[in-house]
């Protein structure tokens, strides 16, 4: 899907960052995320609340983040929450579509809360879910 149809079809205010990881060799950004399902466009009665899965961008053309990635280690002791997601311009060559991430992290041991801002320009853009428990898959 295109950028804008993500921004378009899913909100991810409110959800956790369990990771971003990036690869240099495939050209892609991935955010794993705890998503909050009961605010998406279709959610039913029954359905899980939150549905775990991941957001990759690929080809990436270009990525800004502040403060810079290097200095955050996603795990068990630090994670972040989706602030704000917002479309940005297509001002790159190509008609690349641009996403921007605000996240709110905190790191559990020394409680060291910041603010981390993602800027992402990819072609496409794919929502892979993990398997909900006891689903056949």
């Amino acid at each position: 899907m295109t950028i804008s149809e993500l921004v378009q079809h899913f909100t991810f205010h409110d959800s956790g960052v369990s990771s971003v990881e990036i690869s240099e060799d495939e050209k892609t950004i991935s955010f794993k995320f705890e998503l909050g399902n009961y605010m998406q466009v279709g959610f039913r009665n029954g359905d899980p609340e939150i549905i775990t899965g991941t957001l990759r961008f690929n080809p990436v053309v270009q990525l800004e983040a502040i403060p810079d990635l290097q200095f955050f280690q996603w795990g068990e002791d630090f994670d972040g929450e989706i602030l704000k997601v917002s479309l940005l311009s297509n001002a790159l060559k190509n008609m690349n579509q641009g996403v921007e991430f605000v996240i709110h992290t905190i790191e559990y041991s020394t409680k060291k809360r910041d603010v981390l801002v993602i800027r992402v320009f990819a072609s496409n853009v794919e929502w892979i879910p993990n398997p909900v428990k006891g689903e056949i898959t």
